[in-house]
């Protein structure tokens, strides 16, 4: 939980009181669940229901990779100990807990209101994408469940074979590799051409050496080939690409749900 977050700071302030919960056993299938003790610290948001319902939560992975998104905090939920609970998109907030505001806490009725009023800065500011991928994060969570389980065919049809070889060392190499994971359509993949220059797809740095090198050969092939898949166009000549880089690099971020792509944010968000 983001408890600094202005959502429990003004205009009400809020200091939220934690206890110890029991950590639910579904948290231990997730890879960040794996070792998490048997308590943590939980924040209530809302007195016993006398009919249960399920709330909503979201899917944490990659969740925050564009400048309008944020995730505030988790709840207890039948996924996992990432899933977002309390979150913002653009300009739609996720209050994930099923209660009426008659049930819930002093507390987080007073965040509630906050969040009223915080949200209201971001009236008409659309979402700035819809989600195309999953994040590679997924990849690291597929790997954990092959270390232990059975391969199902959902899992094996999204992990690129020559992964799948090693089937026992997978996950520690997922790992170890995956500032350089791509996802093409629903198969994950280790890109070659990020793993052999050394630099992450979503690291700027990339930009500048994809421009350097076409600025040493014109027609370099891994230089065009990344820039295409991780921008989406094709500017042409090297000093093309420097105007581009150097003209947008203050608001230029990477999106793995976006489809593993460079976009510029726009002015003010």
């Amino acid at each position: 939980m983001d408890a600094a977050h202005e959502i429990f700071r003004t205009p009400f302030a809020v200091t939220p009181t934690l206890a110890p919960i029991d950590v639910p056993d579904n948290y231990r299938r997730y890879r960040e669940g794996a070792d998490l003790p048997a308590k943590i610290p939980g924040w209530r948001v809302h007195d016993d229901l006398p009919s249960r319902d399920v709330g909503l939560v979201s899917d944490p992975y990659g969740f925050t990779d564009s400048p309008d998104c944020e995730f505030i905090a988790s709840g207890i939920n039948s996924k996992g100990p990432r899933s977002v609970a309390l979150g913002r998109q653009g300009n739609f907030f996720l209050w994930g807990f099923c209660a009426p505001p008659a049930s819930l806490t002093d507390e987080a009725e007073r965040v509630f209101l906050n969040t009223l009023v915080y949200m209201k800065r971001f009236d008409r500011q659309r979402p700035l994408h819809e989600k195309v991928r999953r994040a590679r994060e997924w990849l690291v969570q597929y790997a954990f469940l092959l270390k232990d389980q059975e391969a199902s065919d959902y899992l094996i049809a999204r992990i690129d074979k020559d992964l799948l070889a090693d089937r026992d060392g997978m996950l520690a190499r997922v790992e170890r590799e995956l500032d350089y994971v791509w996802c093409d359509g629903d198969v994950f993949w280790i890109g070659a051409d990020c793993r052999e220059l050394g630099i992450p797809n979503g690291d700027p740095r990339l930009l500048d050496a994809c421009a350097e090198a076409l600025e040493r050969d014109a027609n370099d092939a891994r230089a065009t080939r990344l820039l295409r898949r991780y921008v989406g166009q094709d500017l042409g000549a090297a000093a093309a690409w420097r105007e581009w880089i150097g003209t947008n690099r203050a608001r230029l971020y990477f999106s793995d749900t976006a489809g593993y792509r460079w976009f510029v944010a726009p002015a003010g968000r």
